[in-house]
């Protein structure tokens, strides 16, 4: 249910009218206190224990490295297509089908296959030529897959890991084709490579080694191990078919990208490409994944988890619920939210916060200007995700948020100690509304835009508050 927000009154400095002037980097300030208003979670007694997100620590730095010189005369497409002719042949009925070419299928299957083959063909070409990951593990995964066209699947598609097997309903995707008035070959394509990319988040099978009789990674599967993170895996997958796609808003996992690029301000000020992000995920490296997400230390980690823990348990992706659905018998969707509650989001806004005023104390050109806009996406971003909140939740969450916002402004009126705040502040509007619209010949708005690629899929899924508005002249009152 979607609310209407309160916007608390925006970070602006106070009322010095002067010279533009910035503090030294080397200048000593005092320890701001943005995380003092976030508390123990709900129900943190059943997240997952420091023992636990230790032993995931531990798995991290086993490697996982096989070189895969092998692949060097494996054609993977006619290895696929050979493994699902063989696979439909060996357990053919009227239910399974090659997803390839086939002279005996009948005509309309024959459209069906041919749009597989094209897509398939395609995506390993761009895969080859495009990604920047370790494309060879992605490639061993692939050479034993099965892709099979169906008429009796639960949903349009799906991954059976256990078979290694892509299976498509050929009657729900045409149903999906229709309804969306697409051609088939573009729904082939969006959901075979939504599947071919979550084949690929996998670490390669090359890295299991025998554990007590059993097949198991030495290291970490992938990123969500520990069952933790699965909406990074599920969004990083949509993310990667709509580049191959050329699309630019999600068709089907909208939420759970959403709820990766909330994660993601955590790593705004990090120096780092958004590729690294993409090279962490589908390479399973968690390690790489801690620094991109700015972790300096275990606890640093410890709460990351916490955090990811907290948005699969909004999303029922992990067995959260199930402790108050025993109790409660069934658990609605807002009854869940409230379970979960909002210290997860307030932990990423102080928490970006705090790397914001990093990065303006080590950043010499981070101006005022830029630091006001940076706050008003950060906070627009984080009120966007707080519509499913309960009324009482909410206003509690922006009570909270106040006092984060009294503590930034504390920090802007030392950092900055004589300013033009007017021209700062009509600067940032400006800048603001033309990052709105996607005005790049604004040019702060075009810079910013560079310097913080995130900007554009924050622009894309959340709601940035009209400055309209934002009343930039307002102080908040000490």
């Amino acid at each position: 249910m979607n609310k209407m927000l309160k916007r608390s009154i925006p970070i602006i400095l106070s009322s010095t009218i002067g010279v533009l002037s910035v503090a030294s980097a080397t200048e000593k300030f005092k320890d701001y206190d943005f995380d003092s208003v976030v508390e123990d979670y709900n129900g943190e007694k059943y997240y997952p224990t420091k023992k636990e997100i230790k032993q995931i620590i531990a798995k991290a730095q086993k490697s996982n490295e096989y070189d895969h010189s092998d692949l060097e005369n494996i054609d993977v497409f006619e290895k696929i297509k050979n493994n699902s002719n063989h696979y439909a042949y060996m357990y053919h009925t009227n239910d399974y089908t090659t997803a390839f070419y086939d002279a005996n299928s009948p005509k309309e299957m024959q459209e069906y296959q041919k749009a597989c083959e094209e897509v398939l063909k395609d995506f390993i070409n761009k895969l080859n030529t495009k990604a920047t990951n370790n494309v060879n593990a992605d490639l061993c995964n692939l050479q034993d897959l099965k892709i099979i066209l169906t008429n009796e699947n639960d949903l349009v598609a799906n991954y059976d890991e256990e078979n290694h097997l892509i299976l498509i309903d050929i009657n729900k995707l045409k149903d999906f084709s229709t309804a969306r008035e697409e051609s088939i070959k573009d729904t082939v394509e969006y959901f075979l490579v939504l599947y071919l990319n979550k084949v690929r988040l996998d670490n390669c099978y090359h890295n299991e080694i025998l554990i007590d009789g059993s097949r198991a990674f030495q290291g970490v599967k992938n990123i969500a191990t520990g069952d933790i993170g699965k909406f990074v895996l599920t969004a990083a997958a949509e993310t990667e078919t709509l580049k191959f796609n050329d699309k630019d808003k999600s068709l089907y996992y909208e939420d759970k990208v959403k709820d990766s690029i909330l994660l993601k301000l955590l790593s705004l000020f990090n120096n780092q490409p958004l590729e690294n992000y993409n090279n962490a995920v589908f390479d399973a490296d968690l390690n790489q994944f801690y620094r991109f997400m700015n972790c300096q230390n275990q606890k640093d980690v410890y709460e990351l988890y916490k955090i990811m823990y907290a948005i699969d348990a909004k999303n029922m992706q992990n067995d959260f619920y199930t402790y108050y659905s025993l109790t409660d018998k069934v658990i609605s969707a807002e009854d869940l939210n409230t379970k979960v509650g909002y210290n997860y989001l307030l932990d990423i806004y102080t928490k970006t916060l705090k790397n914001m005023a990093n990065y303006t104390q080590t950043t010499p050109n981070f101006t005022l200007t830029d630091n006001l806009v940076m706050f008003n996406i950060i906070e627009s971003t984080i009120y966007d995700n707080s519509t499913n909140l309960s009324k009482e939740d909410l206003e509690e969450f922006e009570s909270k948020m106040q006092v984060v916002n009294e503590e930034y402004q504390e920090f802007l009126n030392d950092f900055y100690s004589n300013v033009n705040y007017d021209e700062a502040q009509n600067n940032a509007k400006s800048t603001f509304e033309a990052i709105q619209t996607n005005d790049l010949t604004n040019y702060k708005a075009n810079y910013l835009i560079q310097k913080f690629p995130l900007i554009k899929e924050i622009r894309q899924y959340n709601n940035l508050v009209s400055s309209e508005k934002i009343d930039y002249y307002k102080t908040l009152k000490k």
